[in-house]
């Protein structure tokens, strides 16, 4: 009846002890379950490696390799030898680069090819959806005294490019230079992954609420909020149930 549907289904501000927490907890759970439903699906592959590679293998595609670059896409690349005396470019004429490659971006972020190298990051003064403060990145010193590791030539810089007006909102390009000249060794874009990469993606920003912009973050928030609300009032209905009668 239309009356046992608004008592689950619309929440009242009006009702007090037992009624109002039955009431708040299945208006609530009503409302929040589909999103809560996204969070927690979206949470395994971000949690345990066989829901990734279960992603990868229901669309047929190779799941990247344990070496895999920046992005989980192929094996990093190699630096073309360089010449004897040839010095690596400072961070700031690699974000210069980057930028030539593309004029509308909105975020640039970093990091070096090799495990746990450090990274930066910079925000385009376009962006509105970041602070006016996050417009100055933060670059590392440019004098190469990390080139080199493990007496190995250095590794290649991976940048990833957040551009405006792309869909989806968080589609990114996988932008590899070399660090001795600044040329492009790879761009990768968004459609050029894989779908079991691109599902993955999807996972991992649909977890977030990010895949929707700023509605999304919001409706994730909401949906986490009500969760807490959820255990606040069923610790209560229990609480009734077992101590009080009101």
């Amino acid at each position: 009846t239309k009356s046992a549907l608004r008592a689950v289904g619309l929440i009242n501000f009006q009702l007090r002890g037992k009624a109002r927490d039955w009431n708040w907890h299945h208006a609530v759970g009503l409302w929040c379950a589909p999103v809560l439903i996204v969070l927690t699906a979206t949470a395994l592959p971000i949690s345990y490696r066989w829901a990734g590679d279960l992603i990868y293998q229901l669309t047929g595609s190779i799941p990247p390799a344990s070496g895999a670059g920046p992005g989980g896409g192929d094996a990093a690349l190699e630096v073309p030898t360089p010449p004897a005396d040839a010095k690596p470019l400072g961070m700031e004429a690699l974000f210069t680069a980057a930028q030539r490659e593309f004029p509308q971006w909105q975020q640039i972020s970093y990091r070096n090819g090799a495990a746990g190298g450090r990274g930066g990051r910079r925000e385009s003064p376009r962006s509105t959806s970041e602070a006016d403060t996050n417009a100055t990145p933060s670059i590392p010193n440019g004098s190469g005294k990390r080139a080199h590791r493990d007496n190995r030539l250095p590794q290649v810089v991976t940048f990833t490019v957040l551009e405006q007006g792309q869909w989806p909102l968080f589609a990114t390009t996988q932008l590899t230079l070399d660090p001795f000249t600044g040329a492009v060794l790879r761009k990768e874009r968004f459609s050029d992954y894989n779908l079991g990469r691109q599902v993955r993606s999807w996972t991992r920003f649909l977890h977030t609420g990010e895949a929707l912009g700023i509605a999304g973050k919001a409706l994730a928030s909401m949906a986490a909020a009500g969760a807490v609300l959820l255990v606040w009032t069923g610790f209560a209905l229990a609480w009734r149930r077992f101590f009080f009668r009101n």
